[in-house]
């Protein structure tokens, strides 16, 4: 039985010198693709890679970047700012993510990693929907869509948008970020 799945990269290639492929695979509940890799240790196991397909791609620009991210839409995003962190483009960049409990939240040295290597300004925001309010979570709460309009100090009307989790998510960002004024061709 063949299986096909579509994952973004989670790392430039070449990224930190490496010769492997990274991949961030969400576990779904009775997946087929995300079960088989849970249920045993897959080392040694072999798998077909093809591609990549997509378009998912950070655009040459001067201005501003915006991102927003959901789940495992870390994975491409990440990629993004390693591949352009290597190519030396200097561009400011806020970085929304957003997951459900602190539990979602990716290693904290990730992202330190990420903006340290990063050239120019670089805010990374996460957003928690449902952190119990009783919890040691000192950060933003709510759903990430809900602080586009709160980015500071930074040209929303002259920015890229890079999307990438959860369709409601991507459903809800659209329109806020019309209102905004940022241009329906630099939302990708």
């Amino acid at each position: 039985v063949v299986l096909n799945r579509s994952y973004s990269f989670a790392s430039a290639p070449g990224a930190n010198g490496q010769t492997e492929l990274s991949f961030h695979v969400r576990l779904i509940p009775d997946g087929k693709i995300s079960g088989w890799f849970a249920s045993a240790d897959r080392i040694g196991e072999s798998i077909i890679v093809e591609g990549p397909y997509g378009i998912f791609r950070m655009r040459e620009a001067d201005g501003p970047v915006l991102f927003i991210a959901g789940g495992s839409g870390m994975a491409p995003i990440k990629a993004m700012l390693e591949q352009a962190s290597t190519e030396g483009r200097c561009r400011p960049v806020v970085y929304l993510y957003g997951g459900r409990t602190q539990a979602d939240l990716y290693d904290g040295t990730l992202i330190e990693t990420l903006t340290a290597a990063w050239s120019a300004p670089i805010r990374f925001i996460p957003v928690l929907s449902e952190e119990p309010t009783d919890s040691d979570w000192q950060g933003a709460r709510g759903f990430v869509t809900d602080f586009i309009k709160s980015v500071e100090d930074f040209d929303l009307a002259g920015c890229q948008a890079y999307l990438c989790g959860p369709p409601v998510m991507i459903d809800a960002a659209l329109p806020i970020l019309a209102n905004t004024g940022v241009r329906g061709r630099d939302i990708y």
